[in-house]
């Protein structure tokens, strides 16, 4: 069974979108653009006309508060194994008009939005009758699901090949727009980047922009706003990753705001127990010629992430010898980095997000070569392991920086530096903070 969710539906590929984050490869080897993800029972389309009683999870208390609740709601959590979790945590909450969600992002190098509107739910709604039409539906999603999709505003560039045009700014920072459909490849104006003071449930599309770590995106419930169930998703990640709100009447009883709080804290540890083992795994490897960066859960499908961000957390080699590292993911393998080549997305004064080119490019280490082209049965669906590119990073001796550099391809970096002088000698991820382990040299 999958985690809980808040729809039936594909995993949108918003315009610009490419095989950027989720690569073949990673959680459950699809594409952005082609998969369909079984996330969970939206029976309730946004703002419908019945109420459906505020039912409230069974494992919770509840309280009937005299005045509004602010909901505590994390984007993203930063747990123990590091993981970057495509999940809002709680991902369902029931509350009343005039209460509030406040959305906090927990940075561990994915990036997130929150986006909501009708917009939103009308993809959620045709995602959940394509669903239903064609239950085993792989590939491209039906051409009139296509068309809402590609209504929604892109996030990455699928032409990108580094750091300088990498990001679409329309996806990646705030956006309201009452009635009309969003820009999909641009930003909003400054006008439309104000963002309103309460969530009607009748506005076109609003978008918190990318949450950097602790960033805050509050939504007040309008006190007049219908009772039904609305969704808000990622930008990024789409209705992969969304949060249900049930509203209910006024007077309704609802879970308090520690009630929610605790539900997201339940449903990360849960997670957590899922990805404990692959992280472990990893972290106690001790071959230096099977070394491994990064992992993905052993139930991948049942485990909303774009992967766990770990290394060997100690290797030992002879002076002369070499390390080989084989990359899970988006990792880079960077020794002595200098405090600027992270975070790896920038904002700038005016809002502009940019990707901090000393995270993604190689560093005294070859360039990342493109892919070898697939083998014939081996296009599109294609299920079996990625292809792999290998890099001889040379030779290290525990000075200056020196980075691989940031795979953007599909294909598997295997990775290889050759140590030439004693010491112990740390390494980290530029795009995951926290992500490290050190190489021994005797």
């Amino acid at each position: 069974m999958l985690p809980p969710r808040t729809s039936i539906s594909y995993c949108p590929a918003p315009a610009g979108v490419g095989p950027v984050l989720i690569p073949k490869g990673v959680r459950m080897r699809r594409r952005l653009a082609t998969a369909m993800i079984v996330v969970a029972v939206l029976a309730a389309a946004c703002g419908d006309d019945d109420d459906n009683g505020g039912v409230i999870p069974s494992d919770t208390t509840t309280e009937k508060s005299s005045g509004p609740q602010t909901f505590p709601v994390r984007v993203d959590a930063k747990s123990e194994p590091n993981v970057s979790w495509i999940s809002y945590f709680p991902t369902k909450l029931t509350a009343r008009p005039g209460d509030s969600i406040e959305f906090t992002g927990e940075f561990t190098g994915a990036v997130h939005t929150v986006m909501g509107g009708t917009l939103v739910s009308e993809v959620a709604k045709a995602a959940e009758k394509a669903e239903k039409a064609d239950p085993k539906q792989e590939g491209p999603p039906p051409p009139e699901l296509d068309a809402l999709f590609k209504k929604l505003p892109g996030t990455f560039n699928e032409e990108s090949k580094g750091a300088d045009d990498l990001f679409v700014q329309a996806g990646l920072q705030p956006c309201f727009s009452a009635t009309e459909d969003p820009p999909t490849t641009e930003a909003c104006s400054k006008e439309q980047q104000e963002l309103p003071d309460t969530f009607t449930g009748k506005e076109r599309f609003v978008n918190s922009g990318f949450l950097a770590n602790e960033d805050t995106f509050k939504v007040k419930l309008a006190d007049d706003l219908k009772p039904g169930t609305y969704v808000f998703a990622c930008a990024v990640h789409g209705t992969e990753m969304s949060e249900e709100v049930t509203v209910v009447a006024k007077g309704a009883d609802v879970p308090s705001a520690d009630d929610v709080k605790a539900a997201g804290e339940k449903e990360l540890g849960d997670l957590v127990a899922k990805a404990k083992p692959a992280a472990d795994k990893v972290a106690i490897m001790t071959d230096p010629k099977k070394a491994e960066a990064g992992a993905f859960p052993e139930e991948e499908d049942q485990v909303p992430t774009e992967g766990i961000n770990v290394f060997p957390a100690a290797l030992t080699v002879k002076k002369g010898d070499s390390v080989t590292w084989t990359v899970n993911g988006f990792h880079t393998i960077a020794f002595n980095a200098p405090e600027d080549a992270r975070p790896f997305i920038l904002r700038a004064d005016d809002g502009t997000i940019s990707a901090n080119v000393k995270s993604f490019a190689p560093a005294n280490s070859p360039k990342i070569p493109d892919p070898p082209k697939a083998a014939e049965g081996e296009g599109e669906g294609h299920e079996g392991p990625p292809p792999q590119v290998k890099v001889d990073g040379g030779k290290y001796d525990g000075k200056g920086f020196m980075s691989s550099g940031l795979p953007l391809s599909e294909a598997q970096l295997v990775y290889t530096r050759t140590f030439t002088e004693a010491g112990t000698f740390k390494y980290i991820c530029l795009i995951h903070p926290d992500m490290e382990g050190t190489v021994k040299v005797t």
